[in-house]
């Protein structure tokens, strides 16, 4: 027996606003090559399955299925003619190897006027989860973002919103399964068990910087602070256990009071390479244990010391430099 069409108006108690820009689009999406989840299709039907609460997150982000090779990327809705898309752009041009920002994969124009374009970027997950397994897995996290960080400012570019949720990892070695857009802690958006390998078993896993909404590109001499890698008053709330005290002092420097003390972050990370050199390996592969909401908690702690603490004090700050590294060394605290 075939469900009858549901009319539009009578499917609103499962489409939040922020959807049906979305659903709008869905027929287009579909014609150049690009299949979003089923509730998003104009003639869907609400079956009472958990899928039909699954709206998204925020209204210019949202997780579809590139059907040439049916591989599950990201979509984000920008200005065409917006610094957030020049910049994507640039920094995805650049052949270097200390390129951590997310990949740039296409752009869609959307109709009738081409004023919005779709970002088009691989699938990925905040960096926080699965749990760390051990200190080298914590060393290759830093390693990338500090070489990212140094990159984009030798390119010019500040991000100005480095938070935990504009740092992600590609999960697909390590989630195999794969994850759910709306809930990504299970892998298909129904609770239960969620499995993943631990990162150090599967290789360097890639680390990447994204949203560059906030971003500028600072090519005027004036803009010392920026290039000079003399970055805002920070944080330095958090304590870390016994296993990572050891690179306390790359923490130390990186958040100092005094901006004019900060380093460049490539000086951080050989200083990160230094004290990880001089661990064996069985020490850098042995478990670490963190504590269970301690990742919400210390996000939550940096984010509001970071809004009331200390304010910028310079013109041109990458905001964000120290809240990541209080956040990196935060999870593992006590």
């Amino acid at each position: 027996m075939t469900t009858p069409p549901v009319e539009y108006e009578s499917k609103t108690r499962f489409l939040r606003a922020l959807d049906h820009f979305w659903v709008k689009n869905q027929p287009f999406l579909l014609s150049v090559g690009f299949k979003l989840r089923p509730r998003y299709d104009p003639d869907w039907v609400p079956t009472g399955e958990n899928e039909d609460r699954m709206w998204g997150l925020n209204r210019d982000v949202l997780d579809a299925i590139r059907i040439h090779e049916g591989k599950k990327v990201v979509l984000k809705r920008v200005d065409t003619d917006s610094d957030e898309l020049k910049i994507i752009q640039y920094l995805s041009q650049i052949d270097d190897s200390r390129n951590h920002t997310i990949p740039l994969l296409g752009i869609i124009p959307l109709p009738p006027d081409n004023a919005s374009s779709l970002l088009v970027m691989p699938y990925t997950r905040q960096f926080d989860h699965p749990p760390f397994h051990c200190r080298a897995e914590f060393v290759e996290l830093m390693r990338q973002y500090l070489e990212g960080l140094q990159f984009m400012h030798d390119n010019n570019v500040a991000h100005f919103d480095i938070a935990p949720q504009n740092l992600m990892m590609d999960e697909s070695r390590v989630v195999p399964a794969g994850s759910h857009f709306r809930k990504p802690r299970s892998h298909t958006g129904i609770p239960g068990i969620f499995s993943w390998r631990n990162r150090c078993s599967v290789g360097p896993v890639e680390y990447y910087y994204i949203d560059f909404g906030l971003s500028k590109i600072v090519i005027d001499c004036a803009i010392q602070p920026i290039q000079s890698g003399r970055l805002p008053i920070g944080i330095d709330n958090a304590t870390i256990d016994k296993a990572l005290r050891a690179f306390r002092p790359v923490a130390d420097s990186m958040t100092s009071r005094n901006p004019q003390d900060r380093p460049e972050p490539a000086d951080s990370l050989a200083k990160l390479n230094i004290i990880a050199a001089k661990m064996s390996a069985r020490k850098l592969k042995t478990p670490m244990l963190v504590k269970e909401g301690q990742l919400t908690y210390m996000a939550q702690t940096v984010i509001s010391l970071f809004r009331n603490g200390y304010p910028p004090t310079e013109r041109y700050e990458d905001l964000g430099y120290t809240t990541w590294v209080d956040r990196v060394f935060g999870i593992f605290g006590m």
